[in-house]
């Protein structure tokens, strides 16, 4: 454990032992009030906060560099944590007797905390209560996209359509090169993307011919919303190739007439522009905006997919 993880270790022992000397419980069925102190810590415990690394990952072969891990939480290992927390604080066997009687609760109550841990440390408006029992589930991530980007948000889906968010439980650095996240549910697909701390203009690349280069097309009012990206029924960008000036993709110039007329030929197309309509610099300008980049995974399947999407 760390200090910090000592410390809150020693303030949960001596509010427990406050809580066994009380006679203010609940006197019908013998239980004792668990002070909401002592539920947060735990809360806290069951979502991993304190927990060594080590115990997560115990061989550094199990996450290689650049590698990306997606597992499910085992509610026997948290409950086991919790009652290994809360036994820190007894001192006699009607400590013990009293401890039996109230775990349970005691659990109960840490699982339905574990939704407000991440608003409280952000100071957000607090999420509705989880069900006890709800799967959680987690991924970690090694790789230099941590370094280079701290800012990495992640985001959870029920369906591959991305629809119906996971709810976040928790995302954290543990490393300059780890991240970690947790979720309440079992995801179909998880969003990586760069934080958004930005507009500028740029490309992608085409992932089947190198040196190639594509823009991912942006609606520019009508049927669909201006500077929202366009994608096909299966979720990818619809995009628009690249030409540069005299065919030369080396000298990184582009022939800004062709692209535009690609841009054009591409939006009639697909309904979000009218042929014979002028096509202004303004709208060129939206066409070329290169958003943050977003990688997905799905986790049942193992695919990698939609690699060169960006983020609107």
């Amino acid at each position: 454990m760390t200090t910090s993880s000592h410390s809150g270790a020693t303030e949960l022992l001596k509010m427990y032992q406050q809580a066994l000397a009380r006679t203010d419980g609940d006197k019908e069925n013998g239980l004792l009030d668990i002070p909401d102190d002592i539920v947060a810590w735990l809360a806290e415990l069951c979502l991993l906060y304190g927990v060594p690394f080590e115990y997560l990952v115990p061989d550094a072969a199990m996450l290689p560099p650049e590698s990306i891990r997606f597992f499910y939480m085992d509610q026997n290992w948290t409950d086991c944590a919790v009652n290994g927390a809360v036994n820190i604080a007894l001192g006699s066997s009607q400590d013990y007797a009293q401890v039996l009687r109230t775990f349970e609760r005691l659990a109960q109550q840490a699982a339905l905390a574990v939704g407000n841990v991440r608003p409280k440390l952000r100071r957000k408006a607090l999420a509705p209560t989880l069900e006890v029992g709800g799967t959680v589930t987690g991924v970690l991530l090694r790789s230099a996209a941590v370094t280079g980007w701290p800012g990495m948000e992640v985001n959870a889906f029920f369906d591959v359509l991305g629809t119906r968010p996971v709810p976040l439980l928790r995302l954290d650095r543990l490393s300059d090169n780890v991240l970690l996240a947790l979720f309440n549910g079992v995801p179909q697909l998880v969003n990586f993307s760069e934080p958004p701390e930005g507009l500028h203009f740029g490309v992608i690349g085409v992932p089947a011919e190198p040196g190639a280069y594509q823009i991912a097309l942006r609606g520019l009012g009508g049927a669909f919303p201006a500077g929202k990206q366009i994608n096909d029924s299966h979720g990818d960008a619809c995009t628009s190739p690249i030409t540069f000036r005299d065919g030369d993709r080396a000298s990184g110039v582009l022939d800004i007439v062709k692209c535009k007329d690609a841009m054009v030929d591409k939006l009639v197309g697909l309904g979000a522009w009218q042929a014979g309509a002028a096509f202004t610099s303004s709208q060129f300008a939206v066409e070329m905006v290169k958003g943050a980049g977003l990688q997905q995974f799905e986790p049942a399947t193992g695919k990698i997919c939609n690699g060169n999407l960006v983020k609107a």
